[in-house]
């Protein structure tokens, strides 16, 4: 089905959306840097999604230089946090 899950839905087992509200775990400086901590916390059986923030360089949708928020399940926020933290991130 098209446009499933939702944009910044969180997708579960089989990539289905995940209801639960979504909590801000950590911002990080590029979409590279998000998405290799999205994938550590995917191998830990943790759903995530990726949010741009602010308009990136020159506004013109270039996302390499934007920063990005990093989102999980309100239910898996804190194992989320201790998990970035052991990785080393912020």
């Amino acid at each position: 089905m098209s446009g499933w899950p939702p944009a910044g839905a969180l997708a579960g087992p089989g990539g289905a959306a995940v209801a639960d509200g979504e909590v801000a775990v950590a911002t990080f400086g590029s979409e590279l840097e998000a998405a290799m901590m999205a994938e550590l916390l995917k191998r830990e059986g943790i759903p995530s999604v990726l949010v741009p923030l602010g308009p990136g360089v020159g506004g013109l949708g270039a996302t390499a230089f934007r920063p990005f928020e990093l989102r999980v399940r309100a239910a898996d926020a804190a194992r989320a946090k201790r998990l970035l933290e052991a990785y080393g991130s912020r």
